[in-house]
């Protein structure tokens, strides 16, 4: 096996921008999340990790030569803080606590150096760098899609619930498309930002520079013990749907479908008898390999075969 410590320093806050300072209304407010505990800051600190899982889920596009390489599972992850103080960053106004981020990714010695190579070897390292918003709530309200990544999605499939899927801090702003292709590489479809996304940030949020190191250290069973998560389910491969994943990202949604939607003319039917509004069931699905064995989804570089697994 192999044992990747992951570790990162950040700050997160809430926004006091948006509170009234008339009648003394932005103090009380700022006086409120100065008393909160560690449990409200460890579900702000989880809210603003996640929004580096695209870009490493999506890392072939931004290195030729290295795949995915992720953080451990949620359920391992530990989180420090600093005590709630007021502050500014950049220009504005702000609780906040700074953060320190630990855990450990429980790997396999024969595989690491595919998703980066500079982890074959123990002590090897490998660093990343994001630039997160301070306050991860409302980002889509506040700064549009300066920060979503659409590419290769169909138009308008964010929303305010699942921005952090789509987070791009590389995006820039991008003249419209004369013609909308899907397949052409490029941040923005739906709509078209006239600034990019570490500016929006920085003018609408605070930001803030987020450096995650992965070093490989030397395999001991007593580590792997703390940081492996789940159970092998079959001897065999066994892929399972994560359910809590299921149940936190499930919304109701009204969206309106035109004459000229996907949804009226693809498949070999309609998904909808006609236009109009309707009401939507979104969620978000994951499933995980708890298998013993590897899961073979066939040549995923083979063009034929690219979304059919």
């Amino acid at each position: 096996g192999a044992l990747i410590e992951t570790s990162f320093k950040s700050t997160i806050g809430v926004l006091l921008d948006d509170f009234s300072e008339n009648f003394g209304m932005r103090e009380k407010v700022a006086n409120y999340y100065l008393r909160q505990n560690n449990d409200f800051w460890i579900k702000k600190a989880h809210m603003q990790t996640i929004f580096t899982e695209y870009r490493q889920a999506f890392r072939t596009f931004y290195y030729s030569d290295k795949k995915q390489l992720t953080l451990p599972p949620e359920e391992v992850w530990d989180f420090t803080f600093s005590k709630a103080h007021r502050t500014k960053i950049g220009v504005h106004d702000y609780i906040a606590v700074d953060v320190d981020f630990y855990s450990v990714l429980v790997t396999d010695a024969k595989t690491i150096n595919r998703s980066e190579p500079a982890l074959d070897v123990i002590d090897g390292k490998w660093s990343d760098h994001w630039i997160l918003p301070v306050e991860p709530e409302f980002l889509l309200q506040r700064t549009g899609y300066a920060c979503i990544d659409e590419s290769s999605f169909p138009k308008h499939t964010v929303e305010s619930e699942n921005v952090w899927a789509y987070y791009d801090d590389t995006c820039k702003a991008e003249p419209p498309q004369p013609v909308y292709d899907p397949n052409e590489i490029r941040c923005h479809f739906s709509e078209y930002p006239a600034i990019s996304c570490v500016d929006a940030l920085n003018q609408n949020v605070g930001s803030v520079n987020v450096t995650i190191t992965w070093h490989r250290i030397p395999f001991t069973e007593e580590i792997a013990k703390k940081y492996r998560f789940g159970n092998h389910t079959s001897k065999s491969s066994d892929l399972v749907s994560v359910r809590k994943n299921l149940l936190d990202q499930t919304r109701v949604a009204y969206r309106y479908y035109g004459e000229n939607s996907c949804v009226m003319h693809e498949g070999r039917g309609q998904c909808i008898g006609a236009p109009g509004w309707r009401r939507l069931l979104r969620f978000t699905s994951s499933a995980i390999n708890s298998g013993e064995r590897d899961i073979h989804l066939g040549n995923v570089t083979d063009p034929d075969y690219l979304y059919h697994g």
